[in-house]
């Protein structure tokens, strides 16, 4: 899910709702298991608010977190929301 997160901030765009529900679990042709981000309706440019990508990067640690305490997140704190 970070190699997702860096490829869409390397396009310039940011996810700004990056949640469990905009995440989706499925098959590329060499790897099972992949994670893809969806639900890109909330993504802006980096460079309209360049705060965007640390606000991604730590709703993923918090999803990170989350996930690993074994706990099933069902949303992001608001602070980190683009």
């Amino acid at each position: 899910m970070l190699e997702a997160l860096i490829t869409l901030h390397s396009a310039g765009f940011a996810h700004c709702d990056l949640t469990a529900a905009n995440t989706a679990i499925g098959y590329q042709t060499t790897e099972r298991r992949r994670i893809f981000l969806i639900d890109f309706g909330s993504a802006l440019k980096i460079a309209q608010n360049p705060t965007t990508r640390k606000k991604d990067l730590m709703m993923w640690f918090e999803l990170m977190a989350k996930m690993y305490a074994g706990r099933i997140p069902t949303e992001i704190t608001a602070e980190f929301s683009c």
